[in-house]
């Protein structure tokens, strides 16, 4: 995968640390509702891929 994107350090830090944030609530979700889990998951790394491949 290329990465075009125009982020920066600082930016593309903080898009990662958003992501671990996320994808860490999504597992802490996954013990009461790990349907509702998966699919955050999914739209966090979705869209993580796409604004880091400059897409978004």
């Amino acid at each position: 995968m290329k990465l075009k994107n125009n982020l920066g350090r600082e930016k593309l830090a903080g898009v990662t640390l958003c992501f671990g944030a996320a994808l860490g609530m999504a597992f802490m979700v996954a013990n009461t509702a790990p349907f509702i889990a998966s699919m955050l998951a999914v739209i966090v790394v979705g869209v993580y891929i796409n604004i880091v491949s400059g897409k978004w």
